[in-house]
């Protein structure tokens, strides 16, 4: 059997009765189906003025789920007229409501989710995605207090006669803060493959301290610059921190090599959760007005959803490759003589602060990654 892509194209039915199920691939040389085709004979009921040597054609989204039935009738020409929900005259209505409630699912699959659903990513996908979406919205919601106080510590809102001084600040506090970025990223250099849920943790933290340097910019305002570059500081370091290691944790789910699916709709998943966090933001400092007191309050709930949100996300990963906690891990079973534990198995005892557990931990020897022939050689 042969089908046109789209609507109204042309049909040739099968032959010979039966269902007949056809993959429909998703290009040349791929092995990733994205749906599938049913055929089978049509009733006199299937639609209108269906005969029996109709043939009814069920088309099913491997990604949504969602279906659609098309009807190839004798005297159509060869066209292809799709049924609507109600079209055998049984529960339109409730089958309308189905079937727009099936659309807006799918929508929602599609713009937030990879394609293919839990078939296109590994089981810890979705309770990462979760508290992740939550820690994005609280920390959103605190910077806006940040912000709030960072315009009350440069002057907004003074006269005039220092507004030069106020944008010169505010442009030097960037500046500043970049600068120690760039600082830290060369001490800390290939650290991040070590311990990546260590940095994306410490990432998370380095955000809130930079939040809260920026509450407390009023009560120091003869000091602004120097408040504001360090708070700038800790929130480009954060940035630093955690997206080389999200970058291996977003590759580590996608089962179909759909590293860049998945990487896309994390980033639609972020973008919602930080205008989530923006508007609820914005409704707290109406509630707060100008008081630092009650912002520190603010700050030190939502700082305790933060940090337990990143752990809840972090201890259920699942990673495959292996660093320097997990292939202890993997030798010290293989030498105590039980069996080799499995990725979920290694990632359990891991934990999520591996590197700190181990710095309370006395050790026989150092591992050091990236040492050069000489430091070998000299056994030092």
């Amino acid at each position: 059997a042969s089908c046109s892509a789209s609507l109204g194209g042309r049909f040739a039915p099968p032959e010979r009765d039966g269902n007949i199920i056809s993959s429909l691939l998703g290009g040349r040389g791929s092995v990733r189906p994205r749906g599938a085709l049913l055929l089978r004979p049509a009733s006199a009921s299937a639609g209108a003025g269906a005969g029996e040597n109709g043939w009814v054609v069920r088309e099913t989204r491997v990604s949504s789920g969602s279906k659609r039935e098309y009807a190839w009738l004798p005297g159509s020409g060869g066209a292809l007229v799709e049924l609507s929900p109600g079209s055998d005259g049984k529960g339109s209505g409730s089958a309308g409501a189905a079937g727009l409630k099936e659309r807006g699912a799918a929508v929602v699959q599609r713009t937030f989710f990879p394609d293919g659903g839990r078939e296109a990513v590994s089981e810890d996908y979705w309770g990462f995605s979760f508290w992740s979406f939550v820690k994005s919205a609280v920390s959103a919601s605190t910077s806006v207090l940040g912000t709030q106080g960072l315009l009350r510590a440069v002057g907004v809102g003074a006269n005039a006669s220092i507004a030069s001084s106020a944008a010169i600040n505010w442009v030097l506090k960037d500046g500043l803060g970049r600068i120690g970025c760039i600082l830290a990223a060369s001490i800390i250099g290939n650290k991040f493959d070590n311990d990546a849920k260590l940095f994306v943790f410490l990432g998370d933290m380095m955000y809130e301290l930079g939040i809260l340097l920026e509450i407390l910019a009023p009560t120091c305002a003869h000091i602004f610059l120097l408040v504001a570059s360090f708070a700038n500081a800790f929130k480009s370091m954060s940035y630093m921190s955690r997206l080389p290691p999200r970058a291996a944790i977003l590759k580590s789910f996608a089962v179909r090599e759909n590293v860049g699916d998945v990487s896309a709709k994390a980033n639609s998943q972020d973008v919602v959760s930080g205008l989530f966090g923006l508007m609820l933001g914005i409704q707290v400092s109406f509630f707060i007005g100008t008081s630092v007191w009650k912002s520190l309050v603010v700050f030190a709930v939502s700082a305790a959803i933060v940090a337990v949100s990143s752990l809840k996300a972090l201890s259920g990963l699942r990673l495959n490759t292996l660093n320097r906690h997990r292939l202890e891990i993997i030798l010290d079973s293989f030498v105590a003589g039980r069996a080799i534990p499995g990725p979920k198995e290694v990632n359990r005892n891991e934990g999520t602060l591996a590197s700190w557990a181990k710095a309370f931990k006395r050790s026989d020897f150092t591992v050091v990654f990236g040492a050069s022939a000489k430091h070998v050689r000299g056994g030092s």
